[in-house]
C-alpha cells in the first residue's frame, strides 16, 4: 500500500495591483492565475483590514469607479473576508 504524502498549505499574499487587475480584467491572464489559486484547496490567502481597505479605496477612484463590477467587487471583498485563513494588522507584524 502507497501511503499519501498531506499536502502543504501554500499561504499567499496577493498585492492591490492584481486585485485591482483582477477586477478591471474578468478574462486576463490575471483572472485566470487567481481563478487557478481559488481553486486549490491548499492555497490559503494571507489578508489584512488594511488591504482590504486599500481595495475598496482604489476601486473607489474616479478612473476605475466605472470599470469595476459592483457584483464582483462585492464577492472578491466576500470571499477575502469568509475565506481568508489568517488576518493580521499590518502594525503587528
Amino acid at each position: 500500500m502507497v501511503a499519501r504524502r498531506k499536502l502543504s498549505t501554500i499561504k499567499v499574499v496577493v498585492d492591490t495591483s492584481i486585485w485591482i487587475s483582477y477586477l478591471l480584467t474578468p478574462l486576463g491572464q490575471i483572472s485566470q492565475m487567481v481563478a487557478l489559486l481559488f481553486s486549490d484547496e491548499r492555497v490559503k490567502f494571507i489578508i489584512s483590514q488594511e488591504l482590504i481597505d486599500e481595495i475598496i479605496s482604489v476601486t473607489e477612484r474616479p478612473k476605475h469607479r466605472n470599470k469595476i463590477n459592483a457584483a464582483r467587487l462585492e464577492g472578491l471583498l466576500a470571499y477575502l473576508h469568509s475565506f481568508a485563513k489568517v488576518k493580521i494588522s499590518l502594525a503587528e507584524a
